[in-house]
């Protein structure tokens, strides 16, 4: 099992964490503000440079107000589509319509 930032699925959750800041128009400095940490803390989770744990994207969704299970059900649509295991929608809609 791959255990790295590079990985289609671990790049699959970035963009969906990512997708769902800007989806509730929150600045990096904002939503860094909620978590307690810098705005750098977010921006290196954003661009692959840092993992981020379950904890941490379960925090993620309280800052945003938005569920963890819609992440985690959001994830597991796209990996599996990506991974042949399922329908897959295009890479611009990371998201679905704000299922989150």
């Amino acid at each position: 099992m791959e255990k790295s930032v590079a990985s289609k699925e671990y790049r699959i959750l970035v963009a969906l964490l990512r997708a769902a800041r800007k989806s509730r128009g929150v600045t990096q400095v904002e939503l860094g503000k909620r978590l307690e940490e810098v705005q750098s803390f977010v921006s290196s989770i954003e661009h692959g440079q840092r993992r981020i744990d379950m904890v941490e994207a379960w925090r993620w969704c309280q800052a945003l107000g938005i569920s963890f299970a819609a992440l985690a059900a959001s994830f597991e649509e796209k990996v599996s589509g990506q991974l042949g295991g399922g329908p897959s929608s295009d890479d611009g809609d990371m998201v679905r319509q704000d299922p989150l």
